[in-house]
């Protein structure tokens, strides 16, 4: 079957090339554009038409759009983090009426009390577990203080003659001083 060829009316209906014309113009060149609504007729500067703009300029357009969209809701976005950051760091309450008040109180210092025999022991912190401390160095002088303390441990005599009575006095002893 041999192949479909066109109408003449359609190649009619083609424009006819810029160079042909009698009064063509380049695109550029052009000041004003007529534009026909139903049956009003209005001249129309031709920047303002988005039709007759070339691609690149469409595309820049648009770019310039969305940069401004995105300008917007980034200053927005800071604007809310500022007043967040003013609100965490302000004070709640006015403090001005408490300043009245301890102007008017008198310190009075109190009589120094003798101290204890017992006061005067100095109390040593309990043993923190290995996985408290943040640091790989200070986790390791942990474990050897605490290598170091059981051998004294195990050295001493009276762990050595009856090992189960020791530590038992030993969490009486230790027991016995946190609750007091």
């Amino acid at each position: 079957m041999p192949k479909a060829q066109r109408t003449s009316s359609r190649l009619k209906a083609k424009d006819t090339p810029l160079r042909l014309r009698k009064f063509a113009v380049n695109e550029k060149q052009v000041i004003e554009k007529i534009v026909v609504e139903g049956d009003q007729v209005t001249a129309v500067p031709a920047q303002d038409t988005t039709e007759g703009t070339s691609k690149t300029l469409k595309r820049k357009l648009r770019h310039d759009a969305w940069l401004e969209k995105l300008d917007t809701a980034y200053t927005a976005k800071q604007k809310q983090k500022k007043k967040a950051d003013r609100n965490k760091q302000a004070l709640k309450t006015n403090l001005d009426s408490f300043a009245d008040i301890l102007n008017t109180i008198q310190v009075q210092k109190k009589p120094e009390v003798e101290p204890k025999a017992q006061e005067s022991i100095p109390v040593k912190p309990a043993v923190t577990p290995s996985t408290a401390f943040k640091s790989g160095k200070a986790r390791r002088k942990a474990e050897m203080q605490e290598i170091l303390r059981f051998q004294k441990v195990m050295q001493h005599s009276a762990f050595k003659q009856n090992p189960l009575a020791t530590i038992r006095q030993h969490v009486q002893n230790t027991f016995a001083s946190e609750s007091s």
